[in-house]
């Protein structure tokens, strides 16, 4: 419904946000919010969007609630992200992080790490995004995050083959192929064959 019918999950992300906030439900209003927020980005409506997520945001920085403060902040820089406006993206998700830190959140830390480095990714910052990635794979891994540490560990090998640091690339995907054995995921298999199967026609 959300991406087939943008139109009429908007509806229904109003109809439960309105009742979330008759009854003082702060987590079903968020979620309401953000799937508000993502409805109005698939219907292409990035402003409104935007302005969805920012209203969850300071919702909850007003009433000191952490928890959804932080995932506010991490998805408003995921559509930014989404849109190429990294400064603002990597804005949020270091203030995502900070409070994380704080509270330490090692699980949520590690997400936030690994927002950061992607936007190094993108940006082609290749040093920064490596060096945010290995800290949250060693993050996931304390949390017992199988698949984020697996994915996180292809993205360090896509770097490194981008890079032409094969040897490293390789290393990397067959990590990340190990540590889907414990995930089963058959996506994730098909990635990392190609990822390996690349360096060798390298």
């Amino acid at each position: 419904l959300l991406y087939q019918n943008p139109d009429t999950a908007i509806v229904y992300a109003e109809e439960a946000y309105n009742l979330a906030r008759e009854l003082k439900e702060t987590t079903i209003r968020y979620k309401a919010l953000k799937i508000r927020a993502y409805a109005n980005n698939f219907a292409g409506n990035i402003t409104r969007s935007i302005s969805d997520i920012q209203e969850g945001l300071d919702f909850y920085n007003r009433i000191r609630d952490t928890t959804l403060l932080t995932e506010a902040m991490s998805d408003l820089g995921q559509l930014y992200l989404s849109q190429g406006i990294f400064e603002k993206a990597l804005e949020h998700f270091q203030q995502a992080y900070a409070i994380r830190e704080q509270k330490r959140d090692l699980p949520g830390m590690a997400y936030s790490l690994n927002s950061i480095g992607a936007i190094y990714w993108r940006s082609g910052k290749y040093d920064e995004a490596l060096e945010n990635f290995k800290q949250a794979i060693r993050l996931f891994e304390k949390s017992g995050l199988t698949e984020e540490t697996a994915h996180t560990t292809a993205n360090i090998g896509e770097i490194y083959f981008q890079t032409n640091k094969t040897e490293l690339a390789l290393e990397f995907f067959n990590k990340a192929m190990k540590l889907n054995q414990f995930t089963g995921q058959s996506g994730f298999k098909s990635r990392n064959l190609i990822n390996i199967g690349k360096v060798y026609l390298q």
